[in-house]
């Protein structure tokens, strides 16, 4: 199962990373918001899944995809250090 778990990560962060190519130029802020977004998704499913109402799993969804979005735009670029 762990082979398995780590190819459906790998490719999902991959997908993540294709899908940020054109909000985020730098590949390591990139590869970073790939990985944490996917990451975040994964682990917000399973407490979702362990707490939440089922009647509001669109609510879930709402927040889960702003959550996400926040992490994978960069901030301006007068707020980004150099």
């Amino acid at each position: 199962f762990a082979v398995y778990a780590g190819e459906l990560h790998d490719r999902d962060v991959r997908a993540a990373e294709d899908l940020m190519r054109a909000i985020e130029p730098d590949p390591v802020m990139r590869r970073w918001a790939a990985e944490a977004t996917v990451d975040i998704t994964y682990q917000a499913i399973i407490a979702w899944l362990e707490h939440g109402d089922p009647a509001r799993d669109d609510e879930f969804f709402a927040r889960l995809l702003e959550v996400n979005r926040v992490a994978a735009k960069p901030p301006r670029a007068s707020r980004r250090p150099r």
